[in-house]
C-alpha cells in the first residue's frame, strides 16, 4: 500500500501558462541568434535550468554569448512572461485551495532561477499554498531531468519520495520526479500535446473539477503500488 500525503507542483505549464509565452519570446530573440530555431527545438529547453539550457545552446547549437550576457538576455525576459504575459493556469486555484483547506502539504519545485519562481509567486500571491518552494538556485544549478528539485523539495516538506506526488507537463520534469521516486502525474496544459508522458503514474488533461476530485481520491488515503487510478 503506497501512502500519498503531499502534493509537488512543476511551475510552468502546470501552475502558469507560460510556455506558449516562453515560446514565443524564445523565437523571436533565439531566433536572432540560432539559425532555423523552431518549436522542436523550443522543446528541448522545456524544464531545463538555465545552466542546462545554456550548455545545450552552446554545444549543438553554436551559440556564441557568454553566460552573464545570456543570463541577463533571459532575466529581460522573464519579467515580460511572469510579470506581464502568464496567468495562472484554470482550475489550478481550485486545487490549491482544497489541499489547503484539508492541510495537505504542497510544495513547488521549478528548474527556473529563484527570481523567476519568486516573480511568479508573488504576483499571483502563491506563497500562502506552498509549505516549500524549490528553484534550481538552491541546488546548485542543477534542474529538471536532475531529481535535486523534487528532492530537495522533499526534504523540506519532511517526507519521503513515494509518498508525494509530482505533476509535471514535460519530459524533463517527469524524468526528474521518476528518478526521485515520486508518484508522477502527467499534466496535459493544451500546449505540450506532442510530449512523451507515457512513463507517467497517470495522465489528466487540465485541472478539471473531475481530475481534482481524482487527485485529491487518492491523497491521505494510499493506493496499490499499479493502482492508483
Amino acid at each position: 500500500m503506497r501512502m500519498l500525503n503531499a502534493v509537488i507542483f512543476d511551475m510552468d505549464g502546470v501552475i502558469v501558462n507560460s510556455e506558449e509565452a516562453w515560446f514565443r519570446m524564445e523565437f523571436e530573440r533565439l531566433g536572432k541568434l540560432v539559425r532555423g530555431w523552431g518549436r522542436d527545438d523550443h522543446a528541448r529547453l522545456i524544464g531545463l535550468s538555465v545552466n542546462d539550457a545554456y550548455a545545450l545552446l552552446s554545444r549543438e547549437y553554436g551559440l556564441r554569448m557568454s553566460f552573464e550576457d545570456y543570463t541577463e538576455f533571459y532575466l529581460s525576459a522573464a519579467r515580460e512572461v511572469y510579470l506581464r504575459l502568464s496567468e495562472l493556469l484554470p482550475g489550478v486555484m481550485a486545487l490549491l485551495e482544497k489541499l489547503k483547506k484539508r492541510g495537505i502539504p504542497a510544495g513547488l519545485a521549478s528548474s527556473s532561477p529563484g527570481s523567476w519562481v519568486e516573480m511568479a509567486v508573488e504576483r499571483f500571491n502563491l506563497s500562502q499554498y506552498f509549505r516549500c518552494v524549490v528553484s534550481a538556485d538552491d541546488v546548485g544549478g542543477r534542474g529538471k531531468p536532475s531529481p535535486d528539485v523534487y528532492l530537495e523539495a522533499v526534504r523540506r516538506l519532511g517526507l519521503s519520495s513515494d509518498s508525494c506526488i509530482a505533476i509535471e507537463d514535460s519530459v524533463n520534469g517527469m524524468s526528474a520526479a521518476l528518478s526521485a521516486g515520486l508518484y508522477t502525474i502527467g499534466f496535459r496544459n493544451g500546449h505540450n500535446t506532442d510530449a512523451d508522458l507515457s512513463d507517467a503514474d497517470m495522465i489528466i488533461e487540465g485541472f478539471t473539477e473531475e481530475n481534482i476530485e481524482g487527485i485529491l481520491s487518492i491523497l491521505n488515503g494510499g493506493c496499490e503500488q499499479d493502482a492508483c487510478l
